[in-house]
Protein backbone atom coordinates (compact mmCIF):
# COMPACT_ATOMS: atom_id res chain seq x y z
CA UNK A 1 0.00 0.00 0.00
CA UNK A 2 1.08 3.31 -1.08
CA UNK A 3 -0.61 5.62 0.89
CA UNK A 4 -3.65 8.27 0.67
CA UNK A 5 -4.87 9.14 -2.78
CA UNK A 6 -6.87 11.85 -4.04
CA UNK A 7 -8.86 11.05 -6.90
CA UNK A 8 -11.23 12.24 -9.77
CA UNK A 9 -14.19 10.64 -11.23
CA UNK A 10 -15.19 10.80 -15.11
CA UNK A 11 -17.33 9.09 -17.42
CA UNK A 12 -14.36 6.42 -17.94
CA UNK A 13 -13.89 5.82 -14.21
CA UNK A 14 -11.81 7.05 -11.02
CA UNK A 15 -8.35 8.22 -11.71
CA UNK A 16 -6.30 8.33 -8.33
CA UNK A 17 -2.67 10.00 -7.81
CA UNK A 18 -0.82 8.68 -4.51
CA UNK A 19 0.07 11.30 -2.06
CA UNK A 20 3.38 9.79 -2.72
CA UNK A 21 3.15 11.27 -6.29
CA UNK A 22 2.39 14.23 -5.07
CA UNK A 23 5.30 14.15 -2.43
CA UNK A 24 7.64 13.71 -5.48
CA UNK A 25 6.28 16.45 -7.68
CA UNK A 26 6.22 18.99 -4.82
CA UNK A 27 10.12 17.75 -4.12
CA UNK A 28 11.33 18.17 -7.12
CA UNK A 29 9.46 21.38 -8.06
CA UNK A 30 11.29 22.58 -4.92
CA UNK A 31 14.40 21.51 -5.76
CA UNK A 32 14.35 23.61 -9.35
CA UNK A 33 14.13 26.76 -7.28
CA UNK A 34 17.54 28.72 -7.56
CA UNK A 35 18.92 28.90 -3.48
CA UNK A 36 17.54 25.54 -2.75
CA UNK A 37 19.58 22.49 -1.93
CA UNK A 38 17.26 20.20 -0.91
CA UNK A 39 14.34 18.94 0.85
CA UNK A 40 15.27 17.93 4.60
CA UNK A 41 14.14 14.44 4.75
CA UNK A 42 13.74 13.58 8.14
CA UNK A 43 14.70 11.01 10.32
CA UNK A 44 15.56 7.89 8.51
CA UNK A 45 14.08 4.48 10.51
CA UNK A 46 15.89 1.23 9.76
CA UNK A 47 17.14 3.38 6.10
CA UNK A 48 13.58 3.28 5.08
CA UNK A 49 13.12 7.42 4.30
CA UNK A 50 11.04 7.83 1.22
CA UNK A 51 12.69 9.64 -2.05
CA UNK A 52 10.62 12.76 -1.78
CA UNK A 53 11.76 13.17 2.00
CA UNK A 54 9.72 15.28 5.00
CA UNK A 55 7.14 16.19 2.35
CA UNK A 56 3.45 15.56 3.84
CA UNK A 57 0.39 15.60 1.83
CA UNK A 58 -2.62 16.06 3.59
CA UNK A 59 -6.12 16.38 1.54
CA UNK A 60 -8.66 18.40 3.52
CA UNK A 61 -12.35 19.05 2.62
CA UNK A 62 -11.67 20.78 -0.52
CA UNK A 63 -8.29 21.46 -1.29
CA UNK A 64 -5.02 19.65 -0.97
CA UNK A 65 -2.15 20.80 1.69
CA UNK A 66 1.72 20.09 1.16
CA UNK A 67 4.04 20.29 4.10
CA UNK A 68 7.80 20.87 2.58
CA UNK A 69 10.72 20.87 4.51
CA UNK A 70 13.40 22.70 2.52
CA UNK A 71 17.50 23.62 2.86
CA UNK A 72 18.58 26.25 1.33
CA UNK A 73 22.26 27.76 0.37
CA UNK A 74 23.26 30.44 2.58
CA UNK A 75 23.00 33.91 1.38
CA UNK A 76 19.56 33.78 -0.03
CA UNK A 77 16.90 35.51 0.94
CA UNK A 78 15.06 32.95 2.72
CA UNK A 79 11.56 34.60 2.34
CA UNK A 80 11.73 35.23 -0.87
CA UNK A 81 13.35 31.46 -1.62
CA UNK A 82 9.84 30.17 0.06
CA UNK A 83 7.91 32.30 -2.03
CA UNK A 84 9.36 31.13 -5.06
CA UNK A 85 8.91 27.44 -4.01
CA UNK A 86 5.43 27.86 -2.83
CA UNK A 87 4.81 29.10 -6.41
CA UNK A 88 6.51 26.27 -8.22
CA UNK A 89 4.78 23.72 -6.33
CA UNK A 90 1.52 25.00 -6.49
CA UNK A 91 2.15 25.48 -10.15
CA UNK A 92 4.01 22.09 -11.07
CA UNK A 93 1.31 19.94 -9.05
CA UNK A 94 -1.83 21.56 -10.69
CA UNK A 95 -0.13 21.38 -14.35
CA UNK A 96 0.48 17.46 -13.14
CA UNK A 97 -2.49 16.46 -11.54
CA UNK A 98 -5.50 19.47 -12.06
CA UNK A 99 -5.76 19.56 -8.58
CA UNK A 100 -6.51 23.49 -8.32
CA UNK A 101 -6.38 24.05 -4.26
CA UNK A 102 -3.03 23.56 -3.29
CA UNK A 103 -1.86 25.01 0.08
CA UNK A 104 1.98 25.26 0.12
CA UNK A 105 3.31 25.60 3.39
CA UNK A 106 7.55 25.55 3.32
CA UNK A 107 9.74 25.40 6.68
CA UNK A 108 13.19 26.39 6.30
CA UNK A 109 14.64 23.70 7.98
CA UNK A 110 18.56 24.06 7.38
CA UNK A 111 21.10 26.16 5.90
CA UNK A 112 23.94 24.78 4.35
CA UNK A 113 27.47 26.53 3.04
CA UNK A 114 28.48 26.33 -0.73
CA UNK A 115 31.14 23.98 -0.02
CA UNK A 116 29.06 21.40 2.02
CA UNK A 117 27.83 17.95 1.09
CA UNK A 118 23.96 17.44 0.23
CA UNK A 119 21.52 18.01 2.84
Amino acid sequence: MRGPSRGTRNDLGVVRIQHDVIGRIAAIAAREVPGVVGVWEGLRFGGAARWFGGVKVETLETELRIQLPIIVRYGVNLPRVAVQVQERVREAVQRMTDLSAVEVDVNIHGVREPQEGRP
